[in-house]
């Protein structure tokens, strides 16, 4: 599923890919919710746009935020 077609994205993991698909959402104003504990990728992501990456520690917090996420759109 491409990712400009979501009002958020959840991202597990961290490589290439996952930075590509990631980057363009943020490019398109999309929300992002990182799944990783990748210190570096997190602190990167969030230097580009601080408003639209969202941190989750486990798949439960992911689901949350994106809920919450959701119900303030």
């Amino acid at each position: 599923i491409n990712v400009l077609s979501s009002d958020v994205v959840i991202a597990c993991g961290m490589g290439i890919g996952t930075a590509s698909e990631i980057a363009l959402a943020l490019k398109s104003w999309k929300k992002v919710v990182l799944l990783s504990d990748h210190r570096e990728s997190q602190e990167f992501f969030c230097s580009l746009s601080q408003e639209n990456v969202f941190l989750a520690t486990s798949p439960d917090a992911a689901i949350e935020l994106v809920k919450t996420i959701l119900s303030q759109a």
